[in-house]
């Protein structure tokens, strides 16, 4: 084998390991997206059955901890948003978590998480998750 030879089959390697690792970036990506998009919906079916019982959601909620009435465990750990946070998501320290809201009344609230890019039908960015559904916003400060 020529040194030209030995060059090329290198050059050849090298090209491949790059396009490996660029779709499997990507890969890993949708997956943490993916992921955020389950827990919030997780989320959702805690909240409502709590709802459900209770009469009201909670005043609040806190990543790591669990969502419990009195009597009743709902969710024994709310999720925290997997990292490293993707897309725009990552520059800003509020999307690091999901960041709940309840309404002044208790009867309704806001879920705000980001994605890093679109996945099904939720945009990528700063989405907000209500009892009645999930809409592109921006999470306020």
């Amino acid at each position: 084998m020529t040194l030209l030879e030995i060059i090329v089959v290198i050059s050849i390697i090298g090209f491949l390991v790059t396009i490996v690792t660029v779709s499997m970036s990507d890969v890993r990506e949708q997956s943490r997206d993916s992921q955020r998009i389950s827990d919030v919906t997780q989320i959702q079916v805690a909240l409502s059955a709590y709802k459900r019982d209770t009469g009201l959601f909670p005043l609040a909620i806190t990543g790591g901890q669990e969502l419990r009435s009195s009597s009743t465990v709902y969710m024994t750990k709310i999720p925290v948003p997997p990292t490293p946070q993707d897309g725009i998501c990552g520059l800003y320290p509020v999307y690091a978590s999901y960041r709940y809201q309840p309404a002044p009344d208790l009867k309704s609230y806001n879920l705000y998480f980001c994605l890093g890019g679109k996945t099904s039908d939720i945009l990528s960015g700063s989405n907000k998750a209500m009892d009645t559904g999930v809409t592109n916003s921006l999470i306020p400060n």
